[in-house]
């Protein structure tokens, strides 16, 4: 049959039934391709932000782990500005937590014997990372008696620095010694024998008194203290 130029074409007179058929399962072939491809690319995409995410470290805390009790440390991160910092600071186990929003560095007096720091990192909304810091709190709470009695029953019978528990080391040591008059009757420099333990100078005994010490600390953590008061020597 000859057709008008300005008729209409019918897609059952170009193509047979069968072929039809062929036409629908491609089309659904291909819809399925690219629903897949699609499928493919948001996963590939989502797999891709959790990995910038997850390769990304915490950040570490940078400041001494070892601080002095009563006595301000600084506490820092190196700053990346696509991310905020919150800091959670105990500096006691019967202390109130402080919460520092914002900010790359803090400074924390520490009561102690142990403080805790943690750093939660965020972006937006989210967060990104967790990190902590625990913190041993060292004091320089160091006493001497106020009077010994060197007659060796046991009690008492030696004048030494007295160190509480969480103390902190000692690197150096310098005790005097001085009676009434001002002068020196006794010095050492020895950290395990700091101790004016015989009451003696020169190898002869002092007589009873009162005595005026000076002790010069150099600690490790604390720096330099000095102690200083009146030690009554009896016999």
């Amino acid at each position: 049959m000859i057709r008008s130029p300005y008729q209409t074409w019918q897609a059952h007179d170009v193509f047979p039934v069968m072929n039809r058929k062929y036409i629908l399962l491609s089309v659904f072939v291909l819809n399925l391709l690219l629903s897949s491809i699609g499928w493919l690319r948001a996963g590939i995409i989502e797999d891709s932000l959790k990995a910038k995410i997850q390769e990304r470290p915490a950040p570490e805390i940078q400041g001494n782990t070892v601080a002095c009790e009563q006595e301000t440390s600084q506490y820092w991160v190196e700053v990346n500005p696509n991310y905020n910092y919150v800091w959670s600071v105990s500096p006691g186990p019967h202390e109130k937590t402080t919460v520092y929003f914002f900010t790359s560095h803090i400074d924390v007096t520490w009561v102690g014997p142990q403080g805790t720091i943690v750093l939660y990192t965020i972006r937006g909304s989210n967060l990104v990372d967790r990190t902590s810091l625990e913190v041993e709190v060292v004091n320089k709470r160091a006493a001497l008696p106020n009077a010994f009695s060197p007659n060796q029953d046991q009690m008492n019978d030696r004048f030494y620095v007295l160190r509480p528990p969480g103390f902190d080391d000692i690197l150096s040591v310098d005790m005097k010694i001085f009676n009434r008059e001002g002068f020196m009757v006794y010095q050492t420099r020895d950290i395990e024998e700091a101790t004016f333990e015989r009451g003696a100078w020169n190898g002869a005994n002092l007589p009873p008194g009162v005595y005026i010490y000076q002790v010069e600390l150099e600690l490790a953590h604390c720096g330099r203290h000095t102690l200083r008061g009146a030690v009554k020597l009896i016999r």
